[in-house]
């Protein structure tokens, strides 16, 4: 949580949004509702001290109503990338029959960018998001959650398309008979399917195999840490 700004200065700001979400019709909002427009204007700043850090660092204090627009406005732009990464997606997927890869792709995402309240609860990513990735975004909420979720999809299902898509069914059946209504990710399972393959031509033991298997997992995940890096600096 951010601690540039006093209750003092954001406390308008909260006073605001209240007045917008009840559109001047009442005088008072429920302490839980408060507390949701609270953080929606701590969620703002915070984007704009992550996303701009430059445009608050001056001798003179941004004012918290200003820093609070200019987060709002990056929040924005970053729910239109997100719709552009998604679109992306859709051009070229394939979930290889994995009910819960195709769910949150086909049907969950739009349910976000249908849904998505960015003016009074931008921290809310409102899905729960059942397909598993590679990337750890355990500290990402709201539309930074949704993006960086879309984005490494996106990776992964370039990583995918480097095999034969019967091959990669054969894979997940062989791996788990159920694959198709269990959230593993497809990765994992085909970065396990070619490691054993290696382990297995080269006569591996078990642990040499559980060794491939973590080499495979950590260069995929570099090189999808790498892109989403080289993707973020092109955007600056």
């Amino acid at each position: 949580m951010t601690t540039s700004y006093t209750m003092e200065e954001l406390i308008p700001i909260v006073a605001e949004l209240a007045d917008r979400y009840t559109a001047s019709n009442s005088t008072s909002i429920s302490n839980a509702k408060a507390q949701q427009l609270m953080a929606a204007v701590l969620y703002c700043i915070q984007a704009a001290e992550t996303e701009q850090p430059q445009a608050l660092i001056s001798k003179t204090k941004m004012p918290a109503t200003q820093a609070y627009k200019l987060g709002y406005r990056l929040l924005e732009q970053k729910t239109q990338q997100a719709l552009v990464l998604y679109n992306e997606l859709l051009a070229d997927f394939s979930d290889y029959g994995n009910y819960f890869l195709r769910n949150t792709v086909v049907n969950g995402l739009p349910e976000f960018f249908k849904w998505y309240d960015l003016r009074f609860e931008p921290q809310n990513n409102i899905l729960t998001l059942d397909y598993p990735i590679l990337q750890n975004l355990a500290n990402h909420t709201g539309i930074h959650l949704i993006y960086a979720y879309i984005q490494c999809l996106l990776l992964e299902q370039r990583f995918l398309r480097q095999f034969p898509p019967d091959y990669i069914r054969q894979s997940l059946a062989e791996y788990n008979p159920f694959y198709q209504d269990t959230p593993d990710n497809l990765c994992e399972v085909m970065i396990w399917t070619q490691a054993k393959r290696s382990a297995k031509e080269q006569n591996a033991s078990p642990d040499e195999l559980r060794i491939k298997v973590d080499f495979w997992r950590q260069n995929l995940y570099n090189i999808i840490q790498q892109q989403i890096q080289i993707q973020a600096e092109d955007k600056l």
